[in-house]
């Protein structure tokens, strides 16, 4: 290398995109099109008290409190996304592993293919 010239790495785009996901202080998870979850960030697990691996392939409904006042259910919050593609700072209920409650403000988008068709969504507070 010549004196004075600089040098320059580069992450791959999926490298750098799940080092972001899996590094960022806000809670992340998504989801296929059936609703199931297929990633979980260090973000969510911590909040929840939950390991990635005891939440992937489980129904997003295993987050959600069935039971706090006010909360909209995944059920409401999946049908809004198809329709809109998105929705920003809904409220709901979660449910910790514990069993406690924690109140969130949850935005989710649609992740769709070049067809247009619904691959998954993401959830992200």
């Amino acid at each position: 290398m010549l004196s004075g010239s600089i040098s320059y790495s580069f992450l791959l785009p999926l490298t750098a995109a799940e080092n972001i996901i899996s590094t960022m202080p806000d809670s992340l998870f998504l989801a296929d099109a059936n609703g199931r979850i297929t990633s979980v960030n260090r973000g969510a697990s911590k909040l929840l008290g939950y390991k990635a691996n005891e939440l992937i392939g489980k129904p997003m409904q295993t987050i959600f409190s069935e039971k706090a006042d006010k909360a909209l259910p995944f059920e409401r919050i999946f049908k809004e996304i198809m329709k809109t593609s998105a929705i920003s700072e809904v409220e709901t209920v979660f449910k910790r592993k514990d069993g406690k409650h924690i109140p969130i403000s949850l935005s989710s988008s649609a992740i769709r293919d070049e067809d247009g068709e619904l691959q998954g969504i993401n959830l992200y507070w």
